[in-house]
């Protein structure tokens, strides 16, 4: 029996989009992305195997996605040592989160990876986006009708600035080992 894989709309969208780019480059966009961002204006908190950023598309002021440094297609390949570094990121971003924001964060994760179906492995990478929703110490995020209607996401911080913001709260979070 063949199996049935439903990937959600934006998911989809972005799994074609990476098709279209590995179908005229030879590459993974987000290998290109990776390349490009890590060590850079927006990134936040750099780890062995994996590096966390505000993304140049974020919808939500404060996003955050964590990407894996090699091509990895999901969760289960990642190498132990690469998971460690992925829990170790992930526990920084979090902490600074409370720290910027001056209260216990609530956020959406989302885990980006291939379908299990087994297709599009040479265009999925692993990455999670985190998204808060706070637009700055004591006031939320809400959606304005652009937004909610249009899907046309506006920031309250250009990602450049939040990234500064949140690689100072970051660098000022002591996490266990």
């Amino acid at each position: 029996m063949e199996e049935h894989v439903h990937v959600p709309p934006r998911p989809a969208r972005e799994l074609a989009a990476a098709r279209r780019h590995h179908d005229r480059t030879g590459r993974c966009v987000f290998c290109d992305v990776v390349a490009a961002e890590a060590g850079g204006v927006r990134e936040v908190v750099a780890g062995e195997h994996v590096v966390a950023g505000v993304p140049p598309w974020a919808r939500f002021p404060y996003e955050i996605d964590v990407w894996t440094r090699e091509h990895v297609p999901s969760l289960p390949e990642l190498p132990a040592d690469a998971r460690a570094d992925l829990a170790r990121v992930l526990a920084r971003v979090l902490a600074g989160y409370d720290a910027f924001f001056g209260v216990a964060t609530s956020y959406l994760m989302g885990i980006h990876a291939a379908p299990t179906d087994g297709t599009d492995r040479d265009v999925a990478h692993l990455h999670l986006e985190i998204c808060p929703p706070h637009r700055g110490a004591g006031r939320l995020k809400h959606l304005a009708g652009s937004e909610t209607f249009g899907g046309a996401f506006l920031a309250d911080a250009a990602p450049e600035v939040a990234a500064a913001r949140l690689r100072e709260a970051c660098a000022g979070v002591e996490v266990p080992a």
